[in-house]
């Protein structure tokens, strides 16, 4: 795992934003995969590897066949600007 929680984006956030989906970080644990690559509560997963991730089921897909070990690159929207991170993915628990 990775070390947040997430849910995919509403319609009338997505069109506030201006996407046309993707999934919101609600909560990042300390210590965590994720803390350490710096992603943040209230980024919007727009891709991971290349592929588009317009909902927290398309998260899901993807990170069921990734590896422990294998780096996740994520571009997110922080503050209507793409960011590039990377996570180090944890075994599942």
């Amino acid at each position: 795992t990775a070390g947040f929680c997430y849910r995919t984006i509403g319609d009338d956030e997505a069109n506030e934003i201006g996407v046309e989906g993707g999934v919101v970080v609600v909560k990042v644990a300390p210590g965590t995969p994720a803390e350490k690559a710096g992603l943040k509560k209230g980024d919007i997963i727009q891709e991971i590897n290349g592929r588009r991730c317009d909902t927290a089921e398309d998260w899901q897909k993807i990170l069921s066949r990734a590896e422990p070990g294998d780096v996740a690159t994520l571009i997110v929207i922080r503050e209507k600007k793409d960011v590039e991170v990377k996570i180090t993915l944890e075994a599942r628990k």
